[in-house]
């Protein structure tokens, strides 16, 4: 799990910054511009480094075989820096579990002129009682480098090798955990016109606008446990409430699913006749069902398409599975409908975003960490002080 992350001179955020701490459930808040997306961009950079991109394919984007397969970052080379500045630099401590947790503190610093590269990255660990910096030949230190040396595939190793070389064993496993950690990222943005078909069995996972969700809905199905849970929570989220889904396969292995609604007609709903609304729902809920323990997810906007007497129904789902399935989950949202679903817990732990004039670019804040946050939450409703503009003031 991601503990805090802090950026310098990257996109709105100028300066060395302040870290920013994380939750298992972290909601942002702030006006446009506040700087909430250039966050996210700043994981989808490090999503990059995971899979082993260059880093000029992580800010302007990678096609293979007419496909993207990695998008970019938003305005790219020319856009990733503050204002004028030459660099910038993503610092992240990470948690990760296996059994044992391992620590990770993690920087890493590129310039874009005179020309694009890796200018430092370093890696400190924590794990069972040692402390050590990830060495050399898995961290590239090269001054013109384009690629993380994080990116280095090592096996896990086996006794023998332990036996033989127990530090060197240690330094290539961690490389590979937190390798593989930055690369299983998932970004969500549910777009439910590319849903609307059929979809092979065969795929893995959901995709990033949910384009395989019938394959994940049909495995579900398979299971009975599983596919009660989704009802419950589909049928608290429709009127009328939904009572089925009846999911079918293709004499080629292509999969649809349908929804049967409660309401004493058995009516059955086609997936091209349901609402924006509830396709999103249903594949962030797919998402959570589907993904493996410890995922950590990024979302924007997670109230499109909802009613706001259901708003509450997806906060609670975030907060279920964040605990029961060791997710992380960071999004942002422009609701206050979310802040009153939270938990006081995850209340708390909201971030506040805000540009003041008196102050050079994205300034941050933890709500829990604002004076007598205890005393005005309790006073005001989160409601006012959301829609009136407080909390931005406050920061």
């Amino acid at each position: 799990m991601f503990k805090q992350i802090r950026l310098r001179n990257f996109k709105s955020f100028a300066g060395p910054g302040e870290p920013i701490p994380l939750a298992p459930v972290t909601i942002l808040v702030g006006a446009n511009a506040s700087g909430k997306s250039n966050l996210l961009d700043a994981f989808r950079f490090l999503q990059g480094v995971g899979r082993g991109l260059k880093i000029d394919e992580i800010l302007t984007g990678k096609w293979e075989g007419g496909h993207k397969v990695s998008p970019g970052l938003r305005g790219g080379v020319q856009g990733v820096c503050w204002a004028d500045s030459e660099a910038f630099s993503v610092e992240a401590n990470v948690e990760v579990g296996e059994g044992e947790t391992i620590g990770f503190e993690h920087q890493i610093a590129c310039r874009v002129r005179p020309e694009l590269a890796i200018q430092r990255e370093s890696c400190e660990v924590r794990w069972e009682g040692l402390q050590f910096s990830l060495k050399p030949d898995d961290l590239s230190q090269e001054p013109a480098s384009l690629r993380s040396g994080l990116t280095h595939s090592v096996d896990k190793p086996d006794g023998s090798n332990l036996q033989q070389n127990t530090e060197l064993v240690y330094h290539r496993y961690c490389a590979l955990v937190f390798h593989q950690y930055y690369e299983k990222m998932r970004f969500l943005d549910i777009r439910p016109e590319l849903i609307l078909k059929y979809v092979s069995l065969r795929v893995e996972a959901l995709g990033e606008h949910g384009e395989n969700l019938s394959a994940i809905v049909y495995r579900i199905c398979q299971d009975q446990q599983k596919k009660e849970q989704y009802l419950d929570w589909l049928a608290a989220l429709c009127a009328p409430a939904v009572k089925d889904i009846r999911a079918w396969k293709a004499e080629d292995d292509d999969v649809m699913f349908q929804l049967v609604e409660g309401n004493g007609t058995a009516k059955r709903i086609s997936m091209e006749s349901l609402s924006d609304g509830t396709l999103r729902f249903m594949g962030i809920l797919a998402a959570m069902f589907d993904a493996p323990r410890g995922s950590l997810f990024l979302l924007e906007e997670i109230e499109n398409g909802l009613h706001p007497t259901r708003v509450h129904l997806l906060v609670e789902l975030l907060e279920q599975f964040a605990q029961s399935r060791d997710l992380q989950i960071i999004a942002t949202t422009h609701s206050s409908q979310v802040l009153l679903g939270l938990s006081p817990e995850a209340l708390a732990d909201v971030v506040l975003f805000a540009r003041p004039e008196e102050s050079a670019g994205t300034v941050t804040k933890r709500l829990g960490d604002l004076p007598h946050f205890e005393e005005v939450t309790q006073k005001s409703s989160i409601d006012r002080l959301f829609t009136t503009g407080w909390m931005e003031r406050a920061v």
